[in-house]
């Protein structure tokens, strides 16, 4: 993501400030998918406004009420557009219309949500663009003079073609198809896990995602926890083998291995392929090695420490780490 000496100043600090940067950076490429997708799908640009205004009337026994009610106006292209309560549920709009129409009535529940999404992204923009500005400003006061200063306008672009590159961009989309009541519109046929390897495990991570494996699960939340943007299970060149992660690092796809049986002579052969391919085809692979080796007592011992290896997946970020075995503790 961003060019730097070998030797970071004050390591830690830096990778942790870094980390919150791609965070926010994310978020906003996020928004910005959001807004091409909603921009492709016709829906206008515009704002939901709530008045409540009051009425005072008296009743038969000459005792004076003030009534008050809310009136909802969607405003598009500075029209405003009254939101009548004769249309208290959304219609399904029939083949062919235009339900980005705010002249017809019938519209107006639709686009008011479709309307809410937009003025929830606006706020997320406001929100984010500003602690992304302070967490660039911060960081480039804390390289030293060997590293190359962080340009906020460059580093929201490779936020936003990783995250394109990246299986969360589908994800989005199909997010927005449902919100948006378009179930009709842009859903893949197949699933991704269709696509993918028969599994022998079912482990789920918050995201939805199915992993094969409980360190994997850890290192996508890690990633996720950075900021980072991945696809699972891309393809190693002329060959029906697979890595775990695909991250894209200054334009081009960094292969992860999460390795957890280096112990087993067949799976140690098949990584060993797996590093073979990688060096022939010029790609960049780092192997995460989560294998439980054996203590001092002889039994499989477990060891993995959250900050080491969200350090790990930053510093791949960073073009630090390259073909290379590495540990998380």
């Amino acid at each position: 993501m961003f060019a730097v000496a070998n030797k970071i100043y004050d390591e830690e600090a830096y990778l942790e400030k870094l980390r919150q940067l791609s965070l926010e950076l994310k978020e906003l490429a996020v928004c910005r998918v959001k807004q091409e997708y909603l921009d492709a799908r016709g829906v206008p640009d515009g704002s939901v406004i709530f008045n409540r205004p009051k009425r005072n009337y008296r009743k038969k026994n000459g005792e004076e009420k003030t009534y008050q009610y809310t009136c909802t106006f969607l405003y598009i292209n500075q029209k405003p557009y009254y939101l009548s309560k004769k249309y208290p549920y959304p219609k399904k709009p029939a083949y062919g219309v235009d339900v980005n129409n705010p002249d017809n009535p019938d519209n107006r529940l639709i686009l008011q949500s479709r309307l809410e999404i937009r003025m929830e992204i606006r706020s997320s923009i406001k929100y984010h663009k500003k602690l992304a500005q302070l967490y660039c400003n911060s960081l480039n006061g804390m390289k030293s003079k060997k590293m190359a200063r962080i340009e906020y306008e460059a580093a929201l672009e490779e936020a936003y073609e990783e995250l394109r590159g990246s299986d969360e961009y589908g994800e989005i989309c199909a997010l927005l198809d449902k919100q948006l009541g378009m179930e009709w519109g842009a859903i893949l046929e197949t699933t991704q896990d269709e696509q993918r390897n028969p599994f022998r495990n079912e482990i789920y991570n918050d995201r939805g995602e199915r992993l094969r494996s409980k360190n994997e699960m850890i290192a996508a939340w890690c990633a996720h926890d950075c900021g980072l943007s991945y696809t699972l299970e891309p393809f190693y060149p002329e060959s029906n083998l697979r890595a775990d992660f695909g991250l894209v690092v200054g334009g081009k796809e960094v292969f992860v291995e999460i390795s957890g049986l280096r112990t087993r002579a067949n799976y140690e052969a098949r990584l060993q392929e797996k590093q073979a391919l990688a060096k022939k085809h010029g790609k960049a692979l780092v192997i995460i090695d989560m294998t439980d080796y054996p203590g001092q007592n002889g039994e499989p011992y477990t060891r993995i420490y959250f900050a080491k290896l969200r350090h790990i997946l930053q510093k791949i970020r960073l073009g630090l780490l390259e073909n290379t075995i590495v540990t998380p503790y």
